[in-house]
Parts: structure tokens; sequence; C-alpha cells
């Protein structure tokens, strides 16, 4: 990437610290869940962190082999893309409208549901999803309460997970690399093709 060309990112695991540089001395803000920064420059690795730096500071992309990531590239992200988010706390509410009356039907731990892509809305000091069963919270605006992830994430650490076991194996692995390309390419890319 070149030192003009800009990438967005978006906080996927957080909240992330931010650093006055590369595994340096921690600031008292912090990057929340879902917030979306842009970044110039490469990626720097230090400290067992891949760190990238934006207009606060550095913050930690993923650990050094990527088994971690805590922000996803969203430089390229289709808004039309389909969006799976999987339920993160015990249960979530359903609601008939953003932070409207409250249905009797809980979405429960690791269920996951298809959000329409451009129903994103703010009300009441959360984000909001609409699916096929109502409207649910993704979190809280700042962050600090956090309902549903998307699923993404999971299928990037699987992907890398199986690359990485790929590296191991001799006979093949030019074989299986091109695989796990193909299947990265039709699993991931959907999803990360314009910023929301």
């Amino acid at each position: 990437m070149s030192e003009t060309e800009a990438k967005r990112y978006k906080v996927i695991d957080g909240p992330l610290t931010i650093r006055d540089e590369p595994d340096g001395k921690r600031a008292s803000k912090k990057l929340a869940q879902g917030t979306e920064i842009e970044v110039t420059g490469e990626a720097v690795n230090k400290g067992g962190y891949n760190w990238v730096q934006h207009a606060d500071g550095w913050s930690a992309l993923s650990d050094d082999d990527e088994t971690e990531v805590y922000m996803l590239d969203i430089s390229n992200r289709d808004p039309n893309a389909p969006r799976i988010f999987r339920v993160w706390a015990a249960n979530v509410s359903i609601r008939e409208s953003a932070n409207g009356k409250r249905l009797a039907e809980k979405l429960f731990r690791k269920a996951e549901i298809t959000v329409e892509p451009q129903s994103q809305t703010e009300a009441g000091n959360y984000i909001w999803w609409k699916h096929d069963k109502g409207w649910s919270a993704e979190r809280s605006i700042n962050g600090n309460e956090v309902f549903l992830k998307e699923v993404l994430i999971h299928l990037l650490r699987v992907l890398v997970s199986l690359r990485k076991r790929s590296n191991c194996r001799i006979r093949g692995k030019a074989k299986w690399s091109c695989k796990l390309r193909q299947m990265s390419k039709s699993v991931a890319n959907p999803l990360l093709t314009h910023a929301d």
C-alpha cells in the first residue's frame, strides 16, 4: 500500500487500546467496538502484534500470526453485500422498530441472523439492524455494550487456521493453498467488497 493510499478498518473485537507508537505507551482513549478508522501507511509488527496508525495514534490490527484479528479491512466492502451477525450476549431482544416496542421472541447466544445491509440505524444510544424477525441492537454507540458480532471474523479465523496448517504439509501444499485461496475468495470476498 502506498503512503497516499488510505484504507478503512472497522473494530470487530474491541475496545482496542490506542498507543503513542507501536507497542508503546497506552493513551486513556480507546477505539470502541464498531469504530471505523482511516489508515495510511503499512502495518508495523512489534511486540507480537501488527499495528496501524490512525488519527488518534496506533492500535493493534491483529496478533503477528493473524490468529487473533481485531480490525477488519472494509475499504472495498460492498454496501449491499449480505451482513451476518452472531448473538454475542446471553439473549438479545427483538423490537418492532429500532428502539421500539419489545416483541416476545428473543435471540439467544450463538444464533445467527442475516440483516438488511442498508438498515443500520442509530436510536436510543444503540446501533440497530433489521432482520427477518424484527430489529435488534448490535451494540451501544460508544461500544461498551456488545450484543451481536459479525460472523465474518469467525470465517477469517477458520481460513487463517487452515492456511497455517496447510503450510506445514510438504506434499500437496500448492494444491491445498490454491483451494484455500479459492475458498477464501468465494466466502470472504462477497462480504468484503465500500464502507457502510
